[in-house]
Formats: structure tokens, sequence, C-alpha cells
């Protein structure tokens, strides 16, 4: 049975999952396009969720508000799995620890 991506309850409260409401700047709603399209396995997360876990990665991994999102990064879903399975990452794991949270890859 594949992996299933869930945001709730470690990136928002359970009835937000799909919540398109997210009121920002033009630059985070195209970062937000950014992940839709880097991270098919997130198709069912709305914009809110996406937003919140890719700021939990930025803050907890990058040690920074907000990482420029340029490209596909496996460690984000890595992290994801991780909040989803293990609990709360802890700040300043890095990519090896990241690593350990691959259960979404089978």
């Amino acid at each position: 049975m594949p992996f299933v991506f869930t945001p709730s309850p470690h990136f928002v409260s359970a009835g937000h999952e799909a919540s398109h409401a997210l009121d920002t700047d033009a630059e985070t709603a195209m970062d937000v396009a950014r992940l839709r399209e880097f991270y098919p396995e997130l198709t069912g997360w709305g914009d809110w969720a996406l937003h919140e876990a890719w700021g939990s990665f930025s803050q907890q991994v990058y040690m920074m508000h907000w990482q420029t999102i340029t490209e596909r990064e496996v460690n984000f879903l890595n992290f994801c799995c991780w909040e989803q399975t293990r609990g709360e990452f802890p700040w300043g794991g890095d990519s090896s620890d990241l690593a350990q949270a691959s259960e979404w890859k089978s």
C-alpha cells in the first residue's frame, strides 16, 4: 500500500487540510504554485497546508524563515514523512537525519 501524506495535525488543524485560504503576497503565492508543481505527492493538500509545511521545513532544517523554492528537494518529502510518522523534526537536523524518514518511497 503506498504511503499517503497527510497535513494534519502536524501542519494544519483537522478540517483545514485542503484549504486554499491563504492571504499572502504574490511572491509567496508563486512559491506555493512551485510546491504544487514539484511535489505531486502532496496533490490533495491545500495552499495553507503547503505553506505551513514549507515554512516549518525552512525553519527547522535551514534555520531561516522561508527557503527559496527553485527545485524539487526530496528532503522536503522526508521532512513531511518524519513529521507524520515520528513527530516534530529536531531543529537543526540535517539531511542524514531526514534520510531516515523514507517510508514514503516504498
